[in-house]
């Protein structure tokens, strides 16, 4: 059995160098194959991440992709997906992750157990890495009616998994099968924001429920909100990196609810980026 980790970069040396170096000190019985994709950066990232293939543990393999700048998160990922399809096995667990996490001891065996023995999608949850005990991702529910995408509140902790509507790529585990039936990021029509949770939608619907796992968390040092910019209409509504891009929220939400008119689709897309929340 094998964890197949994939992860997009771009021009984060430092911050990549440390996903790897805390991945590399889990302590796992079974193979893990790591797959960074560097997306045309130009800081010295590749030269690390060559480096640190010499440094992997006996039980990790480090592969680097070398892509383009113009990949975004979504083809980054699809690239990594595309290059573990041919190897995969169906007890495998394939877990996608951001290079600004820090895997906390013991995260790496727990994640791939539970999306084993529970056939499921694991989410990990997410802290600050100046602020552990500040909680900034739970994984999220989706409100078709008003195309709103809302953070899981509370502490958790009463059960152990926790089922939510969407996960993130932040730290999401999915068993191996997902893939060998051919789903792969959608980067055509989601090029970077939402292409993370439409691709946990439709692996949803193949059978496999999402779970956040209330006691598996990691640590982000980067900032993350799910808050608008301040940046003006058009740059909102068209940017490739605006989380608010209007093309983007019409893939993710036809992916979602393919049953509403196209006509009132587009309506509630204009009223939700343009009116207040």
């Amino acid at each position: 059995m094998t964890v197949h980790i994939l992860v997009p970069t771009h021009n984060r040396r430092e911050i990549t160098s440390s996903f790897l170096e805390r991945l590399f000190e889990q302590d796992v019985q079974e193979s893990v194959v790591v797959v960074v994709v560097d997306a045309g950066s130009v800081d010295g990232t590749l030269a690390m991440l060559h480096l640190r293939q010499q440094m992997a543990p006996c039980n990790f393999r480090l592969t680097v992709l070398e892509g383009k700048a113009s990949w975004w998160w979504a083809q980054s990922m699809a690239k990594a997906v595309e290059h573990i399809s041919t190897s995969l096995q169906p007890e495998d667990v394939v877990i996608f992750a951001n290079d600004d996490v820090l895997f906390t001891p013991g995260v790496l065996s727990k994640l791939a157990g539970y999306c084993r023995d529970n056939n499921s999608i694991i989410q990990a949850k997410v802290a600050r890495a100046d602020a552990p005990q500040m909680i900034i991702d739970r994984g999220a529910k989706l409100k078709p009616d008003t195309l709103d995408i809302y953070e899981v509140k509370g502490p958790g902790f009463e059960v152990k998994l926790s089922e939510i509507d969407v996960a993130t790529g932040r730290t999401t585990a999915f068993p191996a099968p997902v893939i060998l039936r051919g789903l792969n990021v959608n980067f055509q029509s989601l090029p970077h924001h939402l292409a993370d949770i439409e691709f946990s939608v439709r692996a949803r619907r193949l059978g496999y429920p999402i779970f956040l796992a209330e006691d598996v968390v990691v640590l982000s040092t980067d900032e993350f909100s799910s808050g608008r910019s301040h940046r003006g209409l058009w740059r909102r509504m068209a940017h490739v990196s605006s989380p608010e891009r209007l093309l983007s929220y019409w893939a993710f939400w036809r992916t979602v609810s393919p049953e509403v008119p196209p006509t009132v689709l587009v309506w509630r897309c204009l009223r939700y980026l343009i009116l207040p929340k």
